[in-house]
């Protein structure tokens, strides 16, 4: 019987003796040289807060797209981005106002896109900072022209400072069919183009 102990004992001895060499030997990897530890990116700082992300457009060679501001929620892709300054509900309880627009510093703007898309530049000024811009294009007639309402609303009876409120903006008019149009800004020509 004691012979069977001892024997137990030694195969007990020699079973943790291989176990702790099988521990023992096997070493961890360490860190390859000159391979910088993988770091977590943290927050994209390339687009701060509020600015529009980069859409990267399709993939493979074609980067006709990258760069072009993502459309968002309220501007699915393929279709005309939304006016900002559109008549809004409720200006029908509002004063409607001049709005001033510097003719000479307002321009058409083309954009290399297939179909052709186009938007307005414009800069002037409203009578006060009480009064809202809006900007309200009207579809080609069948002539071609486009005739762009650009206006100011304010609240009836508001007390306001007496001085210029300046804007400058830029508003989408979309992509139109082939031929030749003109733009005009509260009945003056701004510009010509064709699609």
């Amino acid at each position: 019987m004691q012979k069977i102990l001892c024997g137990m004992l030694l195969c007990a001895v020699l079973l943790t003796g291989c176990k702790s060499t099988s521990r023992n030997t096997s070493t961890p990897a360490g860190p390859a040289h000159n391979v910088p530890p993988a770091v977590y990116p943290g927050p994209n700082t390339e687009n701060p807060v509020g600015a529009n992300p980069a859409y990267p457009g399709p993939q493979g060679n074609n980067t006709a797209n990258v760069g072009v501001p993502y459309p968002g929620p309220a501007t699915p892709a393929g279709s005309t981005p939304t006016n900002p300054y559109a008549p809004a509900l409720g200006d029908e309880t509002l004063d409607r106002g001049n709005a001033f627009v510097e003719m000479d510093n307002s321009a058409l703007v083309q954009m290399e896109t297939d179909p052709l898309q186009v938007k307005i530049h414009l800069k002037g000024s409203l009578p006060n900072p009480c009064h809202q811009l809006r900007v309200n294009p009207a579809q080609p007639d069948g002539q071609k022209h486009v005739q762009v309402d650009v206006y100011s609303v304010t609240k009836p009876g508001e007390m306001c400072t007496e001085v210029l409120q300046a804007f400058d903006v830029q508003i989408p008019l979309g992509s139109f069919s082939a031929g030749h149009y003109s733009i005009y800004i509260n009945g003056e020509l701004l510009a010509e183009f064709d699609a």
